[in-house]
């Protein structure tokens, strides 16, 4: 992330807030031994993009909605075990990571979702990009709503002599 020089007190906020310090969404929680369909019906169920992958208690693997999508344009067989499909040792935060450093993870693997976990290693919940988005805006209303779209900051005719 680029340093922001309009609004550094956004840029200390991000990184003095702790992942932990937000309201962390809850997920669907299956063993790696559950199908893919059961996966799609907790999620559905639960109305979450994604769901946790845990063994005793210790996260082992997500899968999002982006994986079902596209499990079903490949074709697959909805009863194959979710260890044959799921994204094995996906990247975290802890409670105790930033909001910077969550939201620069997320920048730059491309995810929308991580997994949260404790300082015992053990899954939280999920911090995703709409719940940043939301704490941002509770904070910084006036700067998020005020900005202009990237295309009104690009001058469309030249200016002077």
């Amino acid at each position: 992330m680029s340093k922001d020089t309009n609004h550094p007190e956004l840029r200390s906020l991000l990184e003095v807030t702790e992942v932990g310090e937000i309201t962390i969404s809850t997920r669907p929680t299956l063993n790696s031994n559950d199908t893919v369909a059961q996966a799609a019906a907790e999620m559905r169920k639960e109305s979450h993009g994604s769901a946790l992958i845990c063994e005793d208690g210790k996260l082992v693997g997500i899968i999002t909605e982006r994986d079902l999508i596209k499990f079903i344009s490949d074709g697959f067989d909805f009863d194959l075990p979710l260890t044959e499909v799921m994204t094995k040792k996906p990247v975290t935060v802890t409670t105790h990571d930033t909001l910077f450093y969550a939201t620069e993870s997320m920048h730059k693997g491309g995810y929308r979702r991580l997994p949260v976990i404790d300082k015992n290693g053990n899954p939280v919940g999920i911090i995703d990009v709409k719940t940043i988005s939301h704490f941002l805006v509770e904070h910084f209303a006036t700067a998020v709503y005020n900005q202009a779209s990237h295309d009104n900051t690009i001058a469309k005719n030249r200016e002077g002599a």
